[in-house]
């Protein structure tokens, strides 16, 4: 396969953590590298998932 792609997250809303998150991580050619929102603790709880 190709290689993997790199994906910054911008927003920590519900939707974020719930259903875009989730489905990058399981992703084989996904990597989040980077998370950020206007609520840096749910960003860092974002991050350690």
């Amino acid at each position: 396969m190709g290689e993997r792609v790199r994906v910054g997250m911008i927003g920590t809303s519900w939707y974020a953590g719930s259903l875009h998150l989730p489905s990058l991580t399981s992703h084989p050619q996904a990597e989040v590298t980077a998370i950020c929102g206007r609520n840096a603790d749910r960003a860092q709880e974002l991050a350690a998932k």
